[in-house]
């Protein structure tokens, strides 16, 4: 079990590392200004469920686990890379949504949106880094109960997802009030490009 001192230290760090600009806060922040903050939320669930399964392989091995999987990373970053493309290419020729109107959030976009978090967090070296070598640092893996887990995996949500939350609140928050009609398709661009940058970003670092 967790002291108190540890899991405080644990849900500032991880809150640290999510409030850092990323692919993942970048990604959060261009969806839930393009489609709405339900866009940046299932992004953040994407993500959060990604760090939750870096918790589970922290406890297998990961760090022998990741090296011996390697080229499933590699894999990972290319069809993420890939897909953003995609998405910043269907940004581009969507045509523009009125700020006054609700942002249309299909269950489909959701859960592609939701797949999206969650490709680009198993793709992104930092957090692979951080729950393989820092991670332990701060939880006793050898000791770890069910008990300890749900409590890791409570923080893990609450920071993580909490965070990206904010993040994908803030940049709807900030469209809805400064966006005008005239400025919806210029900005829809900057946001189908900014996925695209963050695409090969991911694709060139592969």
């Amino acid at each position: 079990m967790l002291s108190v001192v540890d899991a405080l230290t644990l849900c500032v760090v991880l809150m640290a590392l999510a409030a850092t600009p990323s692919t993942s806060v970048a990604l959060v922040l261009a969806r839930s200004a393009a489609s709405g903050v339900a866009a940046g939320a299932a992004v953040a669930v994407g993500i959060v469920l990604g760090d939750l399964l870096f918790v589970c392989l922290a406890l297998l091995g990961m760090s022998a686990l990741a090296e011996s999987l390697s080229g499933a990373f590699y894999w990972v970053r290319l069809a993420c890379g890939g897909y953003l493309i995609y998405l910043g290419w269907c940004c581009w020729r969507a045509a523009p949504q009125s700020a006054n109107r609700p942002m249309a959030s299909t269950p489909v976009r959701l859960w592609r949106d939701t797949l999206t978090g969650l490709l680009i967090t198993l793709a992104d070296v930092k957090a692979i880094v951080f729950y393989a070598s820092l991670f332990p640092a701060f939880v006793d893996l050898s000791r770890m109960t069910v008990q300890g887990l749900g409590v890791v995996m409570a923080i893990t949500i609450l920071a993580v997802g909490g965070t990206k939350l904010a993040y994908a609140y803030g940049a709807h928050r900030i469209t809805q009030a400064t966006l005008m009609k005239r400025f919806e398709r210029p900005a829809q661009r900057i946001g189908g490009t900014l996925l695209g940058v963050i695409g090969l970003y991911l694709i060139i670092g592969a």
